[in-house]
This record gives C-alpha cells, sequence and structure tokens, in this order.
C-alpha cells in the first residue's frame, strides 16, 4: 500500500503565512492614509518649516518616510516639514509660506521637495527647495535672507534687495536649463563656484549644469497666426496674434504689414482690426532689430449674402392650377464656400426647409400661400449671422368662369286654313260680281319644344412672342492694371442696351460647363463682374430683360475672356550701365491676381542656363552681381493654377 506524501500540513502553514502578509500589507495601507495630522504633515520628520496652502486644481502632498500620496483638500492648509514632496497637476497652484515670510508659488505640473541641509538643523535657516520640474514664483519678504535652490544637480543662491521686497520667477525649461527672472525689486544670484551677479527687475539670468549664472537675452517664439495659415473672422472681428518672450524683459514691436505696434514688456498678445486678404507679421525691438522671421496668413471675412430676388413682399400669380416654380437667388459674398438658405410657410417655425448650395439660386415649387425665407454664407465651417426675412406670397390661379348654353329660338309651325269655293248663281242674268274681300286667316302656333345648343369654348390662336432680348456682345479683357484692374480683383464691366418697359435684368454668368458661376438681378442695364483668384480664363455671359407685360426675352450666351498678360519691366532701363558689386533693383508692374512673380537672370540672352530664378510675392527683386558683363531678365506673373506670358527679355551691363 501506497504512503500518502505529508503535503497538507505545509500547504496550510504556507497559506497562513500569505495571509499574514496580505493583512499586514493592509494594515500598513491603512495606516499611511489614516495617519495622525501631526504624522501626516511631516511633523514626524523634524520641526516644521512652514504652511501649504491649496489654491486652485489638484494638489498633492507626501510626507518624509510616507509611502502613499494624499490629495489636499480644497481650500485646505496644513504644516509642511523637512523631506515633504510636493506636487501640483495640469491645473494645480498651491502657496508654500515659510517661516521667514518668503512665499513660493507652486505653478502647475510643479514637483519640489522641502530639505533642510543637517548643519542648518535645529537653526532658523530657511530651507532649500528642490525644484524637480515646473516653475515657482517666490515673493520675498521685506529683510528675508538668501535661499537656496537645487533643480537637477544645480545649487544656486538667490539674495533679495534688503530695501524692498523683491519677487522673482524661476523656470525649469525642457533642456534642462533654470532660467531665474526677477519679476518685482532686484536680486542677486550665485551658483557654488561662481561670485554672484545683479539681476535687475526685467532681466534674465540661465543656469546651466555646471556653469556660472549668465544673462539670457531676449528672443520671441511667434505662436499665432502660424505660418501659412487661414483665418476665418466674422466681419470687424480682430485677430490674434500670440508669442512667447524668453529672456530679459523690453517693450516690443508689433509689425503687421505696414503697421507698426508698441507692446508693453510682459504683454504676449494683441488684436488688430485687419481686412480680408493676405497679411505679414513680425516681432521687433524698439531698435528696430528684428526678433522673429516674417509670418504670412490669409484672413477669409464671412461676410452675410446680399438677396436678390424675389423681392421682399411679392405676390406671385400662379398662371396655373400646379405648384409654382419659384427661384431664390443671392448674390455671393467674395469669401464663400456655401451658401445656407431657410425657407418655409410664414408663422410655421417648426416645418422650416434647409439647404446649402456653393451656387447662387435655388429653385423650388411652392403651393398657394405666404411664404418667408432668408440665407447665410458659410466659410470653413464659420458661418455669418443671417440676412433678415424676406417674404412673397403666391397667389392661386383664377379659377374659369361657368358656361352659359345660349337658347336658339325655334321657329313655330303655322296651320292655314282652305279659302271655299264660290257656288253660281241660277239665275240667267248674271249681275255684275262684286268682289269679295277675305280676311287673312289666323295663324294658329303650335307649340315647340326648344332647341337647345351648349357653344363650346373657343380655344385661342399662340400668338407669336416677339422676345425682348437684351443685345450683348463677346468681351476680352485683361489683366494689366487699370480702372477697373487692381493688384486683388479683376473687374469686367458687362454692359446692354436697354429694352424698352423692362424694369430689371436677370444677369446669368457661366463657366464652359455651363454651370452656375453667378446669377443676380439689377435694375440698371449693367453689371460689374468682380474676379477675386484665377480659377477662370474663359466665362460666359446672359441678360433676361423682365417687366409687366413685356413678354420674357433671353439673350444667347456670350465668352468672357480674359488674358494673362506679363508685367512689364519698369526698371531698370535696358542696357543700363552699373558698377560691379551694386545692388541692383529690379522693379514691374503688378497684375491683377497673380499670387506671385518668377524672376529669371541669365548671362545669355536664351536663358540657356540661369544665375538666378526665384519666385517673390511682390514687384521688386533685389540682384548683386559680383562679376562684371552683360546680364539679361525676365519675369512672369504666377497665378493658382497657371502663369503669364514672360515680359519682354531687358538687359543691364556690370562694368
Amino acid at each position: 500500500m501506497a504512503t500518502a506524501t505529508p503535503q497538507t500540513n505545509t500547504q496550510t502553514f504556507e497559506l497562513l503565512i500569505a495571509l499574514a502578509c496580505v493583512a499586514a500589507g493592509t494594515f500598513m495601507i491603512q495606516r499611511s492614509w489614516r495617519l495622525p495630522q501631526s504624522e501626516w504633515s511631516g511633523n514626524a520628520g523634524g520641526a516644521p518649516v512652514g504652511s501649504l496652502r491649496w489654491e486652485k486644481g489638484g494638489v498633492r502632498f507626501r510626507g518624509e518616510g510616507s509611502l502613499a500620496w494624499r490629495d489636499l483638500p480644497e481650500l485646505d492648509k496644513i504644516t509642511v516639514s523637512r523631506g515633504d514632496t510636493i506636487f501640483t497637476g495640469e491645473d494645480g497652484v498651491a502657496e508654500l509660506a515659510l517661516k521667514d515670510g518668503t512665499t513660493a508659488q507652486l505653478q502647475p505640473n510643479t514637483l519640489i521637495v522641502i530639505e533642510v541641509p543637517p548643519e542648518s538643523r535645529g537653526t532658523n535657516a530657511p530651507p532649500v527647495l528642490k525644484i524637480e520640474s515646473g516653475g515657482v514664483e517666490i515673493k520675498f519678504a521685506l529683510g528675508a535672507t538668501k535661499t537656496k535652490i537645487v533643480s537637477r544637480g544645480r545649487e544656486i543662491t538667490i539674495e533679495p534687495t534688503r530695501t524692498k521686497a523683491s519677487r522673482v520667477s524661476l523656470k525649469v525649461d525642457p533642456k534642462s536649463s533654470l532660467q531665474i527672472t526677477p519679476t518685482e525689486g532686484s536680486i542677486s544670484v550665485a551658483s557654488a563656484n561662481s561670485a554672484p551677479i545683479a539681476v535687475e527687475h526685467g532681466q534674465a539670468v540661465e543656469v546651466q549644469a555646471d556653469e556660472a549664472p549668465k544673462a539670457v537675452e531676449l528672443s520671441a517664439t511667434q505662436l499665432q497666426p502660424v505660418s501659412g495659415g487661414t483665418l476665418v473672422l466674422l466681419p470687424h472681428a480682430p485677430v490674434r496674434f500670440e508669442w512667447e518672450t524668453r529672456g530679459t524683459a523690453s517693450d516690443l514691436i508689433l509689425k503687421v504689414d505696414d503697421q507698426k505696434f508698441e507692446i508693453a514688456a510682459g504683454r504676449s498678445t494683441a488684436e488688430v482690426a485687419l481686412p480680408a486678404g493676405n497679411h505679414q507679421w513680425q516681432l521687433a525691438k524698439p531698435s528696430g532689430e528684428s526678433l522673429s522671421s516674417r509670418r504670412s496668413f490669409r484672413i477669409r471675412i464671412v461676410e452675410i449674402p446680399k438677396l436678390l430676388g424675389p423681392v421682399d413682399s411679392a405676390k406671385i400669380q400662379n398662371a396655373h392650377d400646379e405648384p409654382q416654380a419659384m427661384t431664390l437667388s443671392w448674390e455671393k459674398p467674395d469669401e464663400s464656400d456655401r451658401v445656407a438658405v431657410e425657407w418655409g410657410l410664414q408663422g410655421n417655425d417648426g416645418s422650416l426647409s434647409r439647404i446649402e448650395t456653393p451656387d447662387t439660386a435655388f429653385s423650388l415649387s411652392t403651393g398657394a400661400g405666404s411664404y418667408r425665407w432668408r440665407a447665410q454664407n458659410v466659410v470653413s465651417g464659420v458661418k455669418s449671422d443671417w440676412t433678415p426675412w424676406r417674404s412673397f406670397q403666391v397667389i392661386a390661379a383664377p379659377k374659369p368662369a361657368a358656361v352659359q348654353p345660349v337658347i336658339e329660338e325655334a321657329v313655330p309651325s303655322v296651320a292655314i286654313a282652305p279659302i271655299p269655293e264660290a257656288t253660281p248663281s241660277p239665275i240667267a242674268v248674271v249681275p255684275p260680281v262684286t268682289p269679295m274681300v277675305t280676311k287673312e286667316p289666323e295663324v294658329v302656333a303650335k307649340p315647340v319644344p326648344p332647341k337647345v345648343k351648349i357653344l363650346k369654348p373657343v380655344e385661342a390662336t399662340p400668338i407669336a412672342k416677339s422676345l425682348a432680348a437684351p443685345s450683348l456682345k463677346p468681351i476680352i479683357t485683361t489683366t494689366r492694371l487699370g480702372e477697373f484692374v487692381t493688384p486683388s480683383h479683376l473687374t469686367i464691366p458687362l454692359r446692354w442696351a436697354p429694352v424698352a418697359n423692362a424694369t430689371e435684368y436677370f444677369v446669368q454668368v457661366l463657366t464652359l460647363k455651363n454651370t452656375s458661376f453667378k446669377t443676380l438681378t439689377v435694375k440698371e442695364p449693367k453689371f460689374d463682374l468682380v474676379l477675386a483668384d484665377s480659377r477662370y480664363s474663359t466665362l460666359a455671359y446672359r441678360v433676361t430683360a423682365r417687366g409687366p407685360g413685356l413678354p420674357e426675352g433671353r439673350s444667347k450666351a456670350y465668352a468672357i475672356k480674359i488674358e494673362w498678360v506679363a508685367p512689364e519691366i519698369v526698371i531698370p532701363d535696358d542696357q543700363s550701365l552699373f558698377v560691379e558689386n551694386a545692388s541692383l533693383h529690379l522693379i514691374w508692374t503688378k497684375t491683377a491676381l497673380a499670387k506671385a512673380y518668377a524672376v529669371e537672370i541669365s548671362r545669355t540672352a536664351d536663358f540657356g542656363s540661369t544665375i538666378e530664378d526665384e519666385t517673390t510675392p511682390n514687384n521688386l527683386f533685389t540682384f548683386r552681381p559680383s562679376d562684371p558683363g552683360t546680364y539679361f531678365w525676365r519675369v512672369q506673373g504666377v497665378y493658382v493654377n497657371k502663369r503669364s506670358p514672360w515680359s519682354k527679355i531687358r538687359s543691364f551691363i556690370i562694368k
């Protein structure tokens, strides 16, 4: 018979040991979370050095030797001692008050340890603040003594001015350097192996590992608007500029295009009202020295659309007993992705219909009733205000009058009695016969039922319309600047002869794909078409004349052709002479809608090879030739999706 292995007692013993360990761990965890106030605040490590007060957000605290972190309750204040550790979260702020009256405000994401050197224990010497990360703003009380700071292995001594209170900001940046900036008063800063240096209000010093403190030059980092970005703004909304400065505090100059704005030291934002279009901004010192590069950005203004037709309170007669076809039209702003339109019956807000369209007109069918509609502009998800409501009324078609039967009277049948014959007399002699006068026989009318005839409605013969179509002609325009052409807009005047009795003209501008580019209604026989980009080289337009009693006549579509002309060279004159190493300014005329200009400079007239091939947003290029000889140059306009022809070739000579 096999002998059983004695495992039961051993397993039971191991289980008891495990349970005892769990119980001991539980006791220690509970103890660390239920410490008495004196031990929880760190007093077990030595005499108190100050107090910690919650200000906002998450603040955590851990006493020396404790395993657990404790959340500092809101609005609470506790005593802190040597070896205590404090941590603030992403939104946490706390104030550490030391016994000598010095306070340290801990900014978010800050970790510090309160240390007291062995030689200072039992004295009134202030503790050492060991800053592991984040930022601290220290306010020294009047007459406060030196304060030691330790950060990433660097020991710094800060001594405030004795004559007045001082405030200093300390920040540990990601590069592991410690930046010290007095925000009030002045201080002296010394490291373990360097002499103290004086730091005045507004100046800044930086301490790297194993290096003496050194002054930090003012620098700036641009934050908003970003380079090449686009801002979508409502009308009259300002542009907000944001930046960060580092080093010695100083006033700044904010340059926006050709404008300059003075910024007081310490400020890091500014707001400027700007129009739609392309802009540049830069930061500089008051002396004019640049602190940052130029950044370009674009502004798109979300304007409210302009409603065109139907006019407000219009009444539309329905010609047939069917839904009335209606066209709602508007003038789309220059900056627009889509237009949102809402419409519905008057007084019934719960049944409004809505569409968003890139077009400038929308057709719908409506029955008789009173309606209202409005529109708003949408640019990159930003919506303008709604236009005021417009109303119109669709009047039902009149019912046709009832046709009355026409009764034709029948001629009555007449019965006539026969005339009796005369009897001869028996007397031989016959006297003269007197003529007998007889009466007209009476006519007796027999009743006859009337004949009824229903007349059919007579169909009207169609009358040929004499179409009142406006007379148009093709248009050819160029991008050369002039009365209707500016660098940012190309204005094409559309004109036609007026039509008699016309009260308005419906204008349609079409693309080559026969899609609507722009539609609107005008009162006069003219319209200025404004283009703000170079997407189209050819468009078409047609016009419909409208008026009371005027047969609607629509013209044929005629082409609008745009010629993207080359810039014209202004200076220098052809074959001009210059000395060696001179700075030459090559200037040419701007052309409408050009985003930039391409400049080529070559030593040969055929431009087989070039020594300069640059693109610039301005109509100026500076060239510094280093070798004598003849140079040739030319320029062309650069558009979103095309380029103009090259300009005429000009030359200059370097002696």
